[in-house]
This record gives C-alpha cells, sequence and structure tokens, in this order.
C-alpha cells in the first residue's frame, strides 16, 4: 500500500475513532455528578481504552508474551466497545422518540390547565424522567449487558467451528460428479488470536468429512512467514482425492503475500492466481480424442488489495482456454464482481471475507456493504454463490449469532432447468 493510501487510511480511522471517544464521553462522563477533576481523569481513562485498540496492530510485528498480552486485552476493549456503541446508540433513538411523543402532551396539559389566575402555572412533569437520572441509571444497564455479550461472545469463538451442509443445484451436471463434495474453509486470521491448536482441530474436523476438494478461501493468516510457519503447518495434514486449494486474501497483501504463496505451496495447497486446475472424470491419457465434461477449479487474487500488487483480479483469464460445456468453480475471497463471473460463464463462486458480521449486532448491518454475505444465494437466477462466514475471527475474539464455520459444499443434479 503506498504512504499516500496509507495516511489517507489511517486519517478515516482516526476520525471515526475520535466520534466513537466524543461521543462515549458525552454519554457516560459528562452526566455524572463528579467534580471537574475527577472527570478529567476519567476522560484520560476514556482515551487510553479506546485508542488501546490500536496496540496489536503495532505489536504484530514484535510478538512477546508481553505484548500478546497487552493485544489480548486490547482486542476485549475493542469488542466491548463496540458491543456497547450500537446499544448506547439505540438507548438514545428511543429516548429522543420518547421525548418527542411525551413533551406535546405535556405542554397540551398544560396550556388546558393554564388559566388568568394561575398564570405562573407550569407544566406538570414529575412524571418526566430527569434526562441527566436517565442516562446514568442506564449506563450501568448497557454495560453489564455488553460485557455479558462479550463474554458469551468469547465462549462461542473459542468454539470449535460449526459444520454448515449446502447442496447446489447445477442443471445437467455429469452423473459422474453428482455428489461431488467441496469442503471450504475461510478467514482463518492465523496469529495472535489462531494458533496452531486451533488449526489441528480445523484440519481434523475437515478431513472427517472426506472431501473431493478443499477450497481456502483467502485471509489464511495475519502476520508474518517467520512468525506463523509452524502455526499453519497443520494444513499440511489436509487431505482431499482430488485437490487442495487457496487464493488470496486481502490479509495475506498485509503479511507478505509472495512469502505466503511460497509457503502454502510447500504445504501441498496449490495457488490459484487467475488460474485453474481441471478436474477429469478419470486421469486421461494424451491420447484422448474425445473429451468428457470436466470440473474446472479456478481461482483469482483479492479484488481490493490483489491490483495493488500487481495481482489483477481477472476470472476471464482464470478460465482461458476452458470448454463452455464444463463445470466452473470459481473461488474468489470478496463476494463482489458477481456480474462479472456470471458473464464469464461460472456455474458457482465460493467467497468469505464477511465474518457475517461475526457478532452482534453487526451482523444485522453487513448486509449494507455486501448483500450476499453468509451462506447460499442464487445470483440473477442463474449462478451460484456460497459466502463462509469464516472458519476463525478478526480482531474481537467474538462470534455472537454468528458462528465460526466450515462449510461441506455439495454438488448435485436434480435435471435440466433446476433453477
Amino acid at each position: 500500500m503506498k504512504n499516500y493510501q496509507i495516511i489517507f487510511f489511517l486519517g478515516i480511522v482516526l476520525t471515526i475513532f475520535f466520534f466513537i471517544y466524543y461521543y462515549f464521553y458525552r454519554r457516560f462522563i459528562v452526566p455524572t455528578g463528579l467534580s471537574q477533576r475527577a472527570k478529567k481523569k476519567w476522560n484520560y481513562f476514556l482515551i487510553f481504552l479506546i485508542y488501546s485498540t490500536f496496540l496489536p496492530f503495532l505489536f504484530m510485528r514484535h510478538r512477546s508474551i508481553v505484548t500478546d498480552n497487552v493485544s489480548w486485552l486490547a482486542y476485549f476493549i475493542f469488542g466491548f466497545a463496540f458491543t456497547l456503541l450500537p446499544l448506547v446508540f439505540a438507548r438514545d433513538i428511543s429516548w429522543a422518540l420518547f421525548l418527542m411523543h411525551t413533551i406535546p402532551e405535556k405542554i397540551k396539559k398544560w396550556q388546558i390547565k393554564k388559566s388568568p389566575e394561575n398564570i405562573a402555572e407550569k407544566p406538570d412533569d414529575a412524571n418526566i424522567i430527569s434526562r441527566k437520572d436517565f442516562l446514568v441509571k442506564s449506563n450501568f444497564v448497557l454495560m453489564g449487558a455488553a460485557g455479558l455479550m462479550t463474554g458469551l461472545g468469547y465462549a462461542i469463538a473459542r468454539k470449535p467451528p460449526l459444520i454448515y451442509h449446502s447442496e447446489v443445484i447445477i442443471p445437467d451436471l455429469p452423473e459422474y460428479f453428482n455428489g461431488y463434495k467441496i469442503a471450504q474453509i475461510s478467514d482463518i486470521h492465523t496469529g495472535l488470536m489462531i494458533d496452531k491448536k486451533y488449526l489441528e482441530n480445523v484440519v481434523k474436523n475437515v478431513n472427517q468429512l472426506k472431501p473431493d476438494i478443499i477450497a481456502i478461501t483467502g485471509d489464511l493468516v495475519d502476520g508474518r512467514v517467520k512468525q506463523l510457519k509452524q502455526d499453519i503447518a497443520p494444513l499440511m495434514d489436509l487431505s482431499a482425492s482430488r485437490g487442495k486449494y487457496f487464493v488470496t486474501g486481502n490479509h495475506e497483501y498485509y503479511s507478505g503475500v509472495d512469502e505466503w504463496i511460497d509457503e502454502i505451496e510447500k504445504l501441498g495447497i496449490k495457488t490459484l492466481m487467475n488460474t485453474k486446475d481441471v478436474i477429469y472424470k478419470f486421469p486421461r491419457k494424451k491420447s484422448t480424442v474425445k473429451a468428457e465434461r470436466n470440473l474446472v477449479i479456478a481461482g483469482v487474487p483479492d479484488f481490493r488489495e490483489g491490483p495493488k500488487y500487481g495481482h489483477i483480479y481477472d476470472p476471464e483469464l482464470a478460465i482461458d482456454g476452458v470448454s463452455s460445456g464444463d463445470i466452473k468453480i470459481l473461488l474468489a475471497h470478496q463476494p463482489v464482481a458477481l456480474k462479472r463471473t456470471l458473464e464469464a460463464g461460472y456455474h458457482l463462486q465460493l467467497s468469505g471475507h464477511t465474518h457475517g458480521g461475526q457478532f452482534f449486532p453487526w451482523n444485522m448491518f453487513v448486509g449494507l456493504v455486501y448483500p450476499y454475505n453468509a451462506g447460499l444465494y442464487l445470483y440473477a437466477n442463474k449462478m451460484w454463490i456460497y459466502v463462509n462466514r469464516g472458519t476463525g475471527y478478526w480482531g474481537p475474539p467474538l462470534r455472537l449469532g454468528v458462528p465460526s464455520e466450515i462449510t461441506l459444499i455439495t454438488l448435485v443434479n436434480k435435471g435440466k432447468n433446476s433453477f
């Protein structure tokens, strides 16, 4: 990423965090009955809490027991703050709606009761809750709720990923590919929060599915090869009868993409970079004249970060020379550019990136950015897309309402015009 892009990105992030800090300051510190001196101390503490969430990114390349523990704490604060934020916002909206309904009614009653003999009479506002009291009392409730949600989200995040089974109907799928199984894992984010033990469990669960193909759709790592080489070593034990494939996600580009491509290849996993692998019904000799309808597994680099490093996103190039009658599956980290995928002739796209929103209530809003964000969809009534919710997690170790997943896609033929 170029310097001006980094500066622009940091400017946006710092601005967002400033508004979050200021919002919490106005809601949690200003309404209290503390002295100005005490408020000033709590304000400094709030600033430290909000901006401590940047520490894991500063420590990423210089890890130690101390920095890892600090980073874990910072991620918990991050998760707590971003769980609390929408709760506070929802409270404020509810309070505003309450006032919009209540105050006009009180004024109306006051005007009816007003008389020349009692011109100084004021509205009967005894039943109107003080805004200050409401904020202070409800703040404790919201912080308690956010704390419980953060704890529950952590417990769910540390559980093994769930297995999601999904059948994908491919019209006129050749019978010899009917029932073909593709295990998809995505967005593991091996690093500070996800270690070798977690990956060993993922590999064990994937192998138990006995897939024909394994697809890893990006964001496998968060860190350099020299830091994480041993943590991702269990991926060498992944077992699939017809192939194991990987495509880059945006986080590989933050972590030294070229080194990671080499390392992943050493683990027996083929990287697809605008390239493909053709899976025949049976291994064929060069002398074969009559071609079968084949299954084509193609892959592209990350849609947004790849081009910055010279890795152009090109799903058309990935299947150059492929027969129009073949069954074509695209591995693409981000669930975007679907029109282009469809026009290139693909039947199915496997993606990740969104994490399904990762934890409540953000999972309710991820659809505003990514309409296709979790599970199986039929795009334009012609092409399937499956979006994995993430086999690990990123940032806060939270998975509230959106469990981690391993996906098992089964290709089936329900006949012509099955759509």
